[in-house]
């Protein structure tokens, strides 16, 4: 929260210019004003036009550029502004001041309205008061302007040259098809409308998301061939942070043409070498958009994951994260690798998932499946690792294999739809959603080798038909999952890492709380 830093000099000064009208027609003079005002917890002015001032008609007025907790009813407005106003100004030992109670003001506020708040102020000053009537008038202006579909705009450049800074949805436009020579970094909320979206062709560095949101992202057959996502391919070592897509969505194309789809919000592919394997890093970012393949070539496989849907020699790094999307595909296909955070992972790739979920619900449907609510499936040599500790799933997840379909099998789990020839460990995790398929499990679907299990948790609904034994996992009951002492007396980290919200059926992540 940005500190209360603007009505001291202003009315103090207003005080001075009282006492002898240097303006020459008997108003006052007033000084630009500072630029950050803090109304309160929870609602915040990041930043003030510097050209505001008081007039000679005793009324001041603001441009925001943004504000944060917009809801907050103008009530709770007049209150906040009145008592940070009288809480400032009265920090002087020389000079009080007094607000009365502020006057009408619009019944709700918005983007695009002007709220005015006019306050009856009294100064004292040894015990001289002056009165006056101040008027304040802030407005509101929508800065996150929706994509049109088609502007492009170069992105500003940082001081460094290492950077394009993405203020805008045009400036992210611009960047669609191309392969990006630069780091990237987000300046902004995006707002792209929905409107039909190509991702980036290639990258390799930094793109830090910077605690922004892009909204609306809309990825389709229309827009791509057969890589759908925000980055279709990572060429080099690189890292995703701070980045959260909210609202919009990935559909694959239907064309019997393409034999291989990559699906995913984040990334489509990733693709090192056995010499050299390229490293990635996903931190602090979530992504709720749907993701869905239309493919219906049954000579086609279909790699869809919330964050990445297809990587091979590389290794993985996933911190802090979340995937809220959902994952379909309405009509039957080949082959489908679905993940909420990795599809498919094949040969070397070693993968560390920590303090991250998905809460998206998985529904394909198949000759052949691989679906876990982290990661679909690992195939390889043993010689990569997988790390999956402080995780969990709350997303229900349903295989179905194809009508007629008796060869191929359905592999689901909770956490890993199928692992093959990886060394597997995870460790205080858990699943608390229904798993459907033909071999599938809480946790695991299917593993070879067997893997290290350490205190890890399931629940299935009522509806489920799990067995009451499964592996790498201890079943709970409704009441024992809600109870934080379950979990410490298996040494769950309840300081740092988890929680249990008051009304929460299951633990949560302190450092990805749920939305």
């Amino acid at each position: 929260m940005k500190k209360i830093l603007m009505f001291l000099v202003l009315l103090s000064m207003i005080v001075a210019c009282q006492t002898d009208n240097s303006s020459g027609d008997g108003n006052p003079i007033i000084p630009i004003v500072p630029t950050d005002f803090y109304l309160g917890d929870g609602f915040t002015i990041d930043s003030i036009d510097g050209k505001s001032f008081i007039s000679s008609d005793k009324s001041l007025t603001y441009t925001v550029d943004k504000i944060t907790h917009i809801g907050k009813t103008v009530a709770n407005i007049k209150a906040e502004l009145k008592t940070a106003i009288e809480t400032v100004l009265n920090k002087n030992t020389d000079i009080t001041y007094t607000l009365g109670e502020p006057t009408s003001t619009p019944a709700t506020i918005g983007f695009g309205v002007e709220l005015n708040i006019k306050f009856p102020v009294t100064i004292n000053e040894n015990s001289i008061d002056t009165k006056g009537e101040y008027s304040f008038t802030i407005s509101f202006k929508d800065d996150i302007l929706p994509w049109d579909g088609t502007s492009m705009v170069i992105p500003e450049i940082s001081t460094d040259n290492n950077y394009y800074l993405i203020d805008n949805a045009s400036n992210l436009a611009w960047l669609s098809g191309k392969t990006v020579d630069k780091n990237i970094r987000f300046t902004n909320d995006i707002n792209m409308a929905n409107k039909s979206f190509k991702g980036i062709k290639e990258f390799s560095g930094i793109f830090d998301g910077d605690n922004y949101t892009v909204k609306n992202l809309n990825i389709d057959k229309s827009s791509s061939t057969d890589t759908f996502a925000l980055i279709e391919k990572i060429t080099g070592d690189s890292t995703i942070k701070y980045l959260t897509l909210n609202t919009g969505k990935v559909t694959g194309a239907n064309d019997t043409n393409i034999n291989s789809d990559n699906i995913s919000a984040f990334i489509g592919s990733i693709t090192g070498t056995t010499e050299n394997k390229i490293k990635i890093k996903i931190d602090n970012s979530t992504t709720n958009l749907g993701l869905t393949s239309n493919n219906s070539n049954n000579e086609a496989s279909v790699y869809i994951g919330g964050f990445i849907a297809h990587i091979r020699y590389a290794d993985i790094s996933i911190t802090n994260s979340k995937n809220l999307g959902s994952i379909n595909n309405p009509n039957d296909g080949d082959a489908i690798y679905a993940g909420g955070i990795i599809g498919y992972s094949v040969d070397n790739s070693m993968i560390d998932i920590s303090g991250s979920s998905n809460q998206g619900d998985i529904t394909v449907t198949a000759i052949a499946i691989y679906a876990g609510g982290l990661i679909g499936s690992n195939i390889g040599d043993n010689s990569g690792n997988i790390s999956i500790i402080n995780t969990y799933n709350s997303g229900d997840i349903s295989a179905t294999r194809t009508t007629g379909t008796t060869t191929d099998k359905t592999y689901s789990g909770g956490l890993i739809g199928k692992n093959d020839s990886h060394p597997l460990t995870i460790k205080t995790s858990y699943n608390y959603a229904d798993i459907a398929g033909t071999d599938y499990g809480a946790i695991i679907g299917i593993t070879t080798p067997a893997g290290t299990y350490e205190n890890n948790f399931w629940y299935i609904p009522p509806f489920g038909s799990l067995p009451d034994t499964q592996t790498g996992a201890e079943k709970l009951t409704v009441e024992q999952f809600k109870l934080a002492k379950t979990f410490t007396d298996k040494n769950w980290d309840f300081i740092n890492t988890w929680e249990i919200l008051p009304e929460g059926l299951y633990p949560t992540l302190k450092t990805n709380p749920n939305p």
